[in-house]
């Protein structure tokens, strides 16, 4: 006759238990390797594209559009230049002026500021920002654009938008034909309009980003 082989209950108990430990390793293995898996593939996924509001360009093509989005609207005369510094190796700088502003058109600042300014260097050449006047000592401007609170300035926009020339508040305006306004508009009356009539810019799906 063959002795069939037995177990008692206290190695049953015993054997059970490694099994569960076995699986329960082996599942904590399981997880930590899905972890890591996930892990390496996030980090190996390109960014997603994400198109922020604050980027896009706003429209400045009008007098009321300039008057809406900037913080201060003022003219002033040129006292000096303080500051020059290139921003890339394309020639692109950022220039300092000092300013007596004369009239606040809006934003209420008044005396001496400083301005800050885009422009090109190009064979040794300072090249005003495209469309904007040429800043010259002794000149005065209409500057439109954002204050500063970090550098204690006044940070014009680009181009058209943020310069504009005057030959005294008082004097007619050099950009009345382009601009389409009435001959013999002074270059106060101009901005002063701008400001009543200031109205934000149509939102444009196709505007530009910065």
């Amino acid at each position: 006759m063959t002795a069939t082989p037995t177990t008692n209950s206290g190695d049953e108990m015993r054997i059970s238990r490694g099994i569960a430990v076995l699986a329960s390793a082996a599942a904590v293995m399981t997880a930590a390797g899905y972890g890591a898996y996930l892990s390496l593939t996030d980090a190996q996924a390109p960014p997603r594209a994400v198109q922020s509001e604050s980027l896009r360009v706003p429209d400045l093509s009008r007098d009321e559009y300039v008057a809406q989005a900037a913080q201060h609207l003022v003219h002033g005369t040129v006292i000096s230049k303080t500051g020059q510094q290139r921003t890339d190796d394309n020639g692109d700088m950022e220039q300092q002026w000092l300013v007596e502003a004369e009239r606040s058109f809006k934003g209420g600042v008044t005396g001496r500021i400083t301005v800050n300014t885009n422009a090109f260097s190009e064979s040794g050449e300072e090249i005003p920002d495209p469309g904007a006047p040429a800043i010259k000592v002794g000149g005065q401007y209409v500057f439109a654009g954002l204050w500063n609170e970090e550098d204690d300035r006044l940070e014009i926009y680009g181009g058209a938008a943020g310069i504009h020339a005057s030959r005294g508040l008082g004097k007619p305006d050099p950009a009345s034909r382009l601009r389409g306004l009435q001959a013999g508009v002074t270059v106060e009356q101009r901005w002063v309009q701008a400001v009543s009539d200031a109205r934000p810019a149509p939102r444009d799906a196709s505007a530009s980003e910065n």
